[in-house]
């Protein structure tokens, strides 16, 4: 940012990190007096460059590290440290987390590109209707683009909880659901891993082979969010389009995330969450044979 003081014919330069929407920058930045230009370290979809990049061009092309697109690719994981330090964007809680309007698309996955799948989840296990809802999503990766490609919701017990989750992985074998838990949900984790899990005097399919990361240690809801979250707003997420039973409850809790607390609902962002982290960290799962179709009522 640079103040021109014209009386006294000289220049304030103000320049550093943001870490907060109110810092001295948040501040000034709307102010008339001061001209204000973001520098991200690689130039973003969507967002208007102050050099006029094209989205994916480094800062300092000519830095013979530094101007390589994939030297920031460590840096990008956090996606906190990401947004505030390396794009001048810090992300504020209390504020919508999923900005931009819904990427819709029909259900059909590219033709003759290669699909990986994921499948993340949050694990709620009480039928109390003012409790928290255990939540499915099915997502698939083509190139940089992340397809949500089924969605189940609901306030049910694990044995219900398991039903589904055996129903979604049917279509999709070969693929550990990942989650983030802590607490007693670990124990419920365990319960549907087990090997000898008996419903009703008939054993079910052995283990449910869930995967899980400590939720602590990966930092609360909103900060697992926003690699997510990165992802949405810069168009990279797409919803199917078609009648849905779960898909439209999915999206508004997205679209309400501000990550404040407060009971607001949060499940379905943790479960998309995890399965965009699955695609973008670790790559996915190929499935073979690939689904007949990728969406279903």
């Amino acid at each position: 940012m640079v103040r021109v003081i014209c009386d006294r014919s000289r220049s304030v330069f103000l320049i550093h990190a943001r870490w907060h929407e109110e810092d001295a920058v948040g501040k000034h930045k709307d102010d008339p007096e001061w001209i204000y230009a973001n520098l991200p370290a690689v130039a973003e979809q969507g967002l208007e460059d102050a050099l006029g990049r094209k989205p994916g061009q480094v800062l300092w092309p000519e830095h013979p590290e530094k101007g390589k697109r994939d030297y920031f690719a460590p840096f990008e994981k956090d996606a906190w440290d990401w947004a505030s330090l390396y794009q001048g964007r810090p992300r504020a809680r209390g504020g919508r987390v999923f900005e931009r309007d819904v990427e819709w698309y029909d259900g059909t996955l590219p033709v003759g590109e290669a699909v990986r799948y994921s499948i993340g989840y949050d694990l709620a296990y009480t039928e109390n209707k003012r409790s928290d809802f255990s939540v499915i999503v099915v997502m698939a990766r083509v190139k940089e683009v992340f397809y949500v490609v089924d969605v189940w919701r609901g306030q049910v017990e694990p044995d219900e909880f398991r039903r589904q989750l055996v129903r979604m992985k049917a279509s999709y074998p070969g693929i550990s659901p990942f989650g983030w838990t802590s607490g007693t949900e670990r124990g419920a984790v365990k319960l549907l891993n087990s090997p000898g899990y008996v419903e009703k005097g008939q054993q079910v399919v052995p283990g449910a082979n869930l995967s899980t990361a400590d939720a602590r240690q990966a930092g609360d809801k909103f900060v697992r969010a926003l690699p997510f979250a990165t992802a949405w707003n810069n168009g990279l997420v797409r919803i199917p389009s078609q009648p849905h039973p779960h898909i439209g409850e999915f999206v508004k809790v997205l679209k309400n995330f501000t990550g404040a607390g407060g009971g607001e609902r949060d499940d379905d962002v943790d479960a998309g969450a995890a399965a965009h982290h699955k695609l973008k960290t670790a790559g996915g799962s190929l499935v073979k044979p690939p689904p007949i179709r990728v969406w279903r009522r």
